[in-house]
């Protein structure tokens, strides 16, 4: 064994005892049966913040743990009201049929530069009177041909 300091004789001595308690399975930990299991499991477990001690608390800093209790409820009621204005605001663009009526527009814009390249200025305008008559209050510029008033 790698860094005992004993003699050869208490060495083979501590190793009967070892194979003895192995064999009978009286081992004082679980630990010595299965080491990699064990080990996994400590790391488990210190990846969740749990105390080795058997779960005892031995650190009291209550000050801090009352501020992060505090920061997860805003954050939580913060994502609430997030969600909820979310909610609200889908839903008043679905009720107002704007969503709607910027779909239309845009495959009547659509359909009008379809027109345009193929040469139906008729068309053209019939479609332009149609998105006039909607009334566009997205802030774009109107679909005029290249020397169209």
């Amino acid at each position: 064994m790698p860094g005992f300091a004993g003699s050869r004789h208490e060495q083979l001595e501590l190793f009967r005892e070892f194979a003895e308690d192995f064999n009978t399975v009286t081992m004082p930990h679980e630990k010595y049966y299965d080491l990699e299991k064990w080990e996994m499991q400590e790391y488990e477990r210190k990846k969740r913040g749990e105390a080795s001690n058997g779960g005892v608390r031995t650190t009291f800093d209550d000050e801090r743990e009352r501020e992060a209790e505090m920061r997860r409820e805003r954050d939580a009621r913060d994502r609430a009201a997030e969600a909820a204005e979310l909610r609200a605001t889908g839903r008043s663009l679905l009720d107002d049929g704007a969503a709607d009526d910027v779909r239309q527009q845009q495959l009547l814009l659509a359909e009008q530069q379809h027109a345009y390249k193929r040469g139906d200025l008729e068309t053209v305008r019939r479609i332009q009177r149609k998105l006039d008559a909607i009334g566009r209050d997205d802030g774009q510029k109107e679909f005029r041909p290249a020397g169209w008033g």
